[in-house]
């Protein structure tokens, strides 16, 4: 693998290894079956070591030893059923306790031939964001009938199948076998290339949808007609204008699109059973992470998140329409004109509070002044990349302290590549700028980068799979919804480049297209009022 000619593979597998700090699911299980046969076939050559220096001009006896434990490392891995079921689905398994128990087996990811005791004895239900969120949609939709939870059962198996329906491999063409036996070289040469190919897969994108899409919910005379008698199971999220607040200000806020988050919409019976559902944790270290600090920041503060590799992106949307917060993805795929939309909208609104964007999509001009909060969901290996990202947020007319996050994983190879990345002379730097592999020092850290341990209790035992939330999230019933029909419309809250000369009659120059003067009315800060039931923090 380090050998030259390999240089480019080597480094598309280092860049796997840095989105897998997030979380992975780039093989299956049949192809994990197939490296593992692939090692097997590799190990039995009848090689010794004086052969493999001869040969290579470069003995690392170690490397079949590794290479052994690599193998034992893939069945361990294969004897887990969470395991099996998220890389198979390609989703970012989400942990929910007290999911109704007859619903339980319909939404669950894993199979219940793969479950073992301690699966299957858990209250626990390990699903995926998209399995949730028709979850979460069908409950609120029937928040008004006395068992919102009539006809959960059905949906999740007719939800289950048709995933698997689409997961389901296409008959492939029978290639040729153009295998002949040759001499020991040139099958090592052969399995060495069979096992670069499997190491280096790329799991497929998540989608590409880049805004968040409102919540669907009963229109206020559907959800009259159908709330019982003296009900007032109801709440309204509104934006409440500091007190003084200017006539500019006002304006503005009247002249931009009512946000959809304003609907009155109903809100669980505490005394049913769903009030108790609660996301508690996820696949993800980092997700877990970001899950409880959004929960906690979102409502006074905007944030900016930087990502590498769009499926990191789209995992942490998807969650985050769960959780009712809404987004936009800043992605490289963008046309210039929607760049521009979501930068305006982001600055100029209270309805987006997330704004995830690639870190290398942070390019000068741009300004993000309206977050204050920033988080890197991965070490940054260029400097530079990383000072312009944050510059977006920390720019002039920012009123607020900036605060400034990098998720890092102990005990990892990115670790190991941020500590390095602080060490290093900028000649260093420089030098090393396009590939990890530049710099000596981390080139031998990669070589020696070992395996993590995996236990017993983590492979069978969910409860230790999972990365939990300090601060566990309600599923049913938190109060958001789209306004009035549930139009699922993912631009009505955008505020497109054509509208801004309306609020102000002039418009700055420049690639980000903001109005001088929406930035100066918007700079002036305002309360985001939440009406929630007693006790209730979710």
């Amino acid at each position: 693998m380090f050998h030259p000619k390999n240089r480019g593979s080597l480094n598309q597998l280092i860049t796997n290894l840095r989105y897998a700090g997030f979380y992975w699911t780039g093989f299956t299980k049949e192809e994990l079956l197939k490296s593992i046969d692939v090692s097997c076939r590799y190990l039995e050559t009848k090689w010794t070591i004086e052969q493999y220096k001869d040969e290579c001009g470069s003995p690392q006896p170690n490397d079949f030893d590794f290479l052994q434990r690599a193998v034992q490392m893939g069945y361990t891995v294969l004897a887990s059923p969470s395991w099996t079921a998220f890389s198979t689905a390609h989703e970012l398994g989400l942990y929910i306790d007290d999911f109704p128990p007859e619903a339980r087996a319909s939404w669950s990811l894993i199979q219940d031939s793969e479950s073992d005791a301690t699966s299957r004895s858990t209250t626990l239900l390990i699903s995926g964001a998209p399995q949730m969120a028709k979850a979460q949609q069908h409950v609120d939709t029937h928040l008004y009938e006395p068992d919102p939870s009539s006809g959960l059962v059905d949906l999740g198996k007719k939800t289950k199948n048709k995933l698997w329906q689409e997961l389901q491999p296409k008959p492939a063409k029978k290639a040729k076998s153009n295998h002949n036996p040759g001499s020991l070289e040139q099958n090592l040469q052969e399995h060495e290339r069979a096992l670069i190919t499997t190491s280096i897969q790329k799991p497929p994108t998540l989608g590409k949808r880049t805004v968040s899409q409102g919540k669907q919910s009963l229109s206020p005379r559907k959800a009259a007609a159908r709330r019982p008698s003296g009900s007032n199971s109801q709440t309204l999220i509104q934006v409440v204008p500091d007190k003084g607040q200017t006539t500019e200000a006002s304006v503005l806020t009247s002249a931009l699109k009512t946000s959809s988050l304003t609907t009155p919409v109903s809100q669980i019976d505490t005394s049913s059973p769903l009030y108790h559902t609660r996301l508690v944790g996820t696949a993800s270290a980092k997700l877990s992470y970001l899950i409880d600090r959004i929960s906690i920041l979102h409502s006074k503060e905007k944030i900016l998140i930087f990502y590498e590799g769009d499926n990191i992106a789209f995992y942490i949307a998807q969650t985050l329409e769960i959780l009712g917060v809404q987004f936009l993805i800043y992605t490289g795929s963008l046309s210039a004109a929607r760049k521009a939309t979501y930068i305006n909208t982001f600055n100029t609104t209270e309805t987006f509070r997330v704004l995830l964007m690639d870190a290398h999509q942070a390019a000068h001009g741009l300004h993000i002044a309206s977050a204050s909060r920033v988080f890197f969901v991965n070490p940054i290996w260029q400097p530079a990349v990383e000072a312009q990202a944050i510059k977006r947020a920390h720019r002039i007319g920012q009123t607020k302290p900036v605060y400034v996050e990098t998720l890092v994983l102990t005990g990892t190879l990115e670790e190991a590549m941020w500590r390095r990345r602080k060490d290093m002379s900028a000649q260093e730097q420089k030098k090393a700028e396009r590939s990890l592999l530049d710099d000596e020092v981390m080139a031998r850290l990669i070589k020696e980068a070992d395996f993590i341990p995996i236990t017993h209790e983590e492979t069978y035992d969910v409860r230790k799979q999972m990365a939990p939330l300090e601060n566990p999230q309600k599923l049913f019933g938190r109060g958001l919804g789209t306004n009035g029909v549930g139009s699922g419309n993912p631009d009505q809250d955008l505020v497109f480049a054509e509208e801004l000369p309306a609020l102000t009659g002039k418009r700055r120059a420049g690639t980000n297209g903001v109005v001088d003067s929406v930035e100066t009315a918007m700079s002036r800060k305002k309360k985001v009022g939440f009406a929630l039931p007693p006790g209730d923090g979710c």
